[in-house]
C-alpha cells in the first residue's frame, strides 16, 4: 500500500511539474494574415469599371489578381463611342499592366501603387460624305494611386498619371480625327472583390 501511495505522489509532482513548465512557455505567436481588415485577409481579386470612361462614352472594365504579397497583374476590355454631327467613331480593345502596392500596412490589391499599363485598340470613323477609316492605336503609361477596399466587397481606386497616346485616323482627303502625343491617364473606378 505504501508503494501505491509513493507512486501516486510522484504523477501528481510529475503532472505539477508538467503544469509549471507549460505555464513558464509562451504561446506561439498567431500566424500573420496577409493583410488585416477587420482580422481578416484582403480578398485577392476585384473587379472594376473606370466610371469617368462613362462620362465620355467609354466603358473599360479591369479584372486585378494579387500575384503576390505586393504585385498585381491586372486586365481588362475597352469600349468607346463618340460622335459628332455627320462625324463618329467607335473603339474596341483591351488593356494589360501591374501594379506594385507600396503601403507597409497593406498588400496587394489595397493601399498606395505605383505601375505601368499598355492598351491597345482597333478603331473605325466615319466622316462626312461616308468615308470610313479604320485603324489601329495604342498607349502606354503609368499611374500613382490608391485601392480601398471596403467590408472586404466594394472597391474604390482613384489615380493619376500620364501616358503616350496614338489613336489618330486619317481619311482619303487628310482629314484627321483622334489624338497623338503625351496625355494625362485618370483611374476613378468602382468594383467588387472576391
Amino acid at each position: 500500500m505504501k508503494g501505491i501511495g509513493i507512486a501516486i505522489t510522484i504523477l501528481l509532482f510529475m503532472r505539477a511539474e508538467m503544469a509549471s513548465v507549460r505555464a513558464q512557455t509562451p504561446p506561439p505567436a498567431p500566424a500573420t494574415p496577409t493583410v488585416v481588415e477587420e482580422g481578416l485577409p484582403t480578398p485577392a481579386n476585384n473587379v472594376t469599371v473606370n466610371v469617368l470612361g462613362l462620362l465620355y462614352g467609354g466603358l473599360s472594365l479591369e479584372l486585378e489578381r494579387a500575384i503576390s504579397r505586393k504585385v498585381s497583374f491586372f486586365l481588362g476590355p475597352s469600349f468607346a463611342f463618340a460622335s459628332a454631327g455627320e462625324l463618329s467613331m467607335f473603339a474596341v480593345g483591351g488593356v494589360v499592366g501591374i501594379r506594385v502596392f507600396l503601403s507597409r500596412a497593406a498588400d496587394a490589391p489595397r493601399g498606395l501603387w505605383i505601375g505601368p499599363a499598355v492598351a491597345v485598340w482597333y478603331q473605325r470613323a466615319k466622316f462626312p460624305m461616308d468615308d470610313v477609316v479604320s485603324a489601329t492605336g495604342f498607349s502606354a503609361g503609368g499611374l500613382v494611386g490608391y485601392t480601398w477596399i471596403f467590408e472586404r466587397r466594394w472597391v474604390v481606386s482613384v489615380g493619376g498619371g500620364l501616358q503616350y497616346v496614338q489613336l489618330e485616323l486619317e481619311d482619303a482627303d487628310g482629314a484627321t480625327i483622334g489624338f497623338t502625343g503625351i496625355a494625362p491617364a485618370v483611374r476613378a473606378s468602382l468594383g467588387v472583390a472576391f
